[in-house]
């Protein structure tokens, strides 16, 4: 058992995560292992921030949706951000340094995954950024969930 699985029959399944993010051409990849867990018609995703994240230990919890993505970071860095098409969103985030507003328009999103609620799953994301009304960039992002065994 990992260090994030829950007790048999909890539903959780252990899972390598490999995260993509692009910004203004410059493309980060991260892999990490976590946690995948149905709840309803939607489910979770949750990792520990990797320490070249720079977030301390912060925990990151996705809740997906067929056409949206909730975002919660929870530890050193508190952090809320709503991912769904066409849509805009204000969450914040909370660093040591204080509370900032941000803002998300997200132009695309999609979730591409095995039948029902099945792993591996496919996320992608792309949005604009601005904190405290200032512009922060246009994100793309790609998450790839599946089993740590099979």
């Amino acid at each position: 058992m990992t260090k994030l699985e829950g007790p048999a029959g909890s539903g959780k399944i252990a899972v390598r995560i490999r995260l993509q993010s692009t910004l203004g051409g410059e493309r980060i990849v991260r892999d990490m292992t976590g946690e995948w867990f149905p709840k309803g018609d939607h489910y979770y995703i949750r990792y520990e921030e990797p320490e070249e994240a720079e977030m301390g230990h912060t925990v990151t919890t996705l809740q997906v949706k067929a056409d949206e993505i909730r975002i919660v970071r929870f530890g050193d860095v508190r952090f809320e951000q709503t991912i769904a098409a066409g849509r805009r969103h204000i969450g914040y985030m909370q660093t040591p340094h204080g509370r900032m507003e941000i803002e998300t328009r997200t132009h695309g999103l999609s979730v591409e995954r095995a039948e029902g609620l099945a792993l591996p799953v496919t996320l992608r994301w792309a949005y604009n950024l601005t904190v405290m009304g200032e512009a922060a960039g246009d994100y793309a992002i790609e998450l790839t969930a599946s089993p740590t065994h099979g």
